[in-house]
């Protein structure tokens, strides 16, 4: 089951989704009052995930300025700490919406090709040759390789040689065709 491995990534990306510190002081603290009244596993299970959803919302707004949205700018609540408040803010998605795409792809690329890092080792932990070398590994050739590849020719950014990438990005691309055919 991936689920352990691949719930910081939910967290994460929750955190960024929401990216509030308001809300998410709000959720900790509603997550923490209910996780101590829990009285069943499952109860206490989903108010630990509330939590942690709540600790990345919290950072999240706090390192993209955003506190109610921005009704706190607007009454201004944050006068007296606007210095402190600016020095904390790392990245304005609205400042900087395409800085702020790029990195949530990324992270976005970065959880599928863990995710499939996880399948491949599955796979040949069962020895189940056929499938980590027709259908696993292509993907993660793919995974790795494809956005190289997009950087390379978009933006001119040569991060490895392309010799050695796009025969990569084909003969990944060949063997998932060849699994079809053999299923």
């Amino acid at each position: 089951d991936p689920t352990p491995y691949l719930s910081p990534f939910f967290a994460l990306f929750f955190g960024i989704c929401m990216g509030d510190a308001v809300y998410g002081a709000i959720m900790l603290a509603a997550g923490i009052a209910f996780y101590l009244k829990a009285k069943g596993a499952f109860a206490r299970k989903f108010m630990k995930l509330l939590i942690y959803c709540a600790v990345t919302t919290t950072i999240a707004g706090v390192v993209t300025g955003s506190y109610a949205g921005n009704l706190f700018d607007k009454f201004g609540i944050f006068r007296f700490t606007l210095g402190i408040k600016q020095k904390l803010v790392l990245l304005d998605p609205l400042k900087n919406s395409l800085m702020f795409l790029g990195i949530s792809l990324l992270l976005g690329l970065v959880q599928t090709i863990f995710g499939t890092m996880l399948k491949l080792i599955h796979t040949l932990k069962n020895k189940n040759w056929r499938d980590a070398a027709l259908a696993d590994l292509p993907v993660l050739g793919i995974q790795i390789t494809f956005p190289v590849i997009l950087l390379s020719f978009m933006f001119q950014i040569n991060l490895v040689p392309q010799k050695f990438v796009v025969p990569i990005f084909f003969i990944s691309c060949i063997l998932i065709m060849v699994n079809q055919w053999l299923i």
